[in-house]
């Protein structure tokens, strides 16, 4: 996984090493599904996964935190998707009251039913 994305993470003082220690160090990808938990916005840590809601999507979007801000005592969070190529603009001020959780536990492609699902809902016109 690192070979063909931590090119991007390294310019971010991010390294190899860093992200071995992370939660889901190999990425995770669009299907997944996340367990989450709540954690106190302040004890966010860089490489953790989380949960959170931006005026700019509908659903909730699950992205790595990869910088976090202090502006004038005011903690945000930067996020970005494991395999996205970059970060989007929505996603470089994440604050407290949008936070929904954690992740902590990955299944893979079990979330695949539910798109699946919603994509036939959709064909069918429900």
């Amino acid at each position: 996984w690192w070979d063909k994305r931590g090119e991007w993470y390294e310019p971010r003082n991010i390294t190899h090493e860093d992200f071995a220690s992370y939660t889901f160090k190999n990425g995770f990808e669009k299907g997944d599904i996340m367990f989450i938990t709540g954690k106190p916005f302040h004890n966010i840590k860089i490489g953790e996964v989380i949960v959170f809601q931006s005026n700019r999507r509908r659903e909730p979007i699950i992205h790595r935190v990869v910088v976090i801000k202090d502006t004038d005592g005011v903690r945000s969070l930067v996020t970005k998707g494991d395999h996205n190529g970059d970060s989007y603009t929505f996603e470089d001020n994440i604050v407290d009251e949008e936070v929904i959780g954690v992740a902590k536990v990955r299944v893979p492609y079990l979330g695949y039913l539910k798109i699946w699902f919603v994509k036939l809902l959709g064909l069918i016109g429900l």
